[in-house]
C-alpha cells in the first residue's frame, strides 16, 4: 500500500509547480516540497502522504528506490513504444535512458526488465494469440 501512495502522489507536486524539461530545470528554481506540504494540508491524512512524498525524495528506503525504479520505466516504457512507432526522438531518449539512466537503477528487477523490454516486440503479443493460434479474422476486411 506504501508503495502504491508513493507512486500514485510522488509527481503532485509537480501540479503546482510544472513538470519540466530538461532544459528549463537548468534556468529555474522549483520548491516542490512546499508544493507538496501546501497540497497536503488541511485534511486529517496530509501528513502521512506528505511523509510518503518526503521518503520518496530522499530515496533511502526500499519502497522509495523500488518506486523510484518503477516510475523510470513507465518513462522508459512509454519512449520504446514510442520509438517502435516510428518517433525518433522517442528512439534518442530511450537509447541515451539505456546508457544513462539503468545504470542508477537499483533494483535488479528493474535491470532485468528494462533488458526485457529493449528485446521485445510490442506487438508480439496479439500477433502470436490473436492471428498465429486462432488464425487471422478476415472478415472485417470484405465486410
Amino acid at each position: 500500500m506504501k508503495a502504491l501512495t508513493m507512486g500514485i502522489f510522488h509527481d503532485l507536486a509537480e501540479a503546482r509547480t510544472g513538470d519540466n524539461d530538461f532544459v528549463t530545470k537548468n534556468y529555474t528554481v522549483s520548491d516542490e516540497m512546499r508544493a507538496a506540504n501546501d497540497q497536503f494540508s488541511g485534511f486529517s491524512f496530509g501528513k502521512d502522504l506528505f511523509a510518503e512524498f518526503e521518503e520518496y525524495e530522499k530515496r533511502e528506503s526500499k519502497i522509495s528506490k523500488c518506486v523510484k525504479d518503477a516510475d523510470c520505466l513507465a518513462q522508459m516504457f512509454m519512449e520504446w513504444s514510442l520509438a517502435w512507432q516510428g518517433n525518433k526522438l522517442a528512439e534518442k531518449w530511450f537509447k541515451g535512458d539505456l546508457r544513462h539512466r539503468v545504470p542508477h537503477l537499483k533494483t535488479k528487477s528493474a535491470k532485468k526488465m528494462i533488458t526485457l523490454i529493449k528485446n521485445s516486440d510490442p506487438q508480439e503479443w496479439w500477433w502470436h494469440d490473436l492471428v498465429v493460434k486462432k488464425g487471422p479474422n478476415l472478415k472485417h476486411l470484405n465486410g
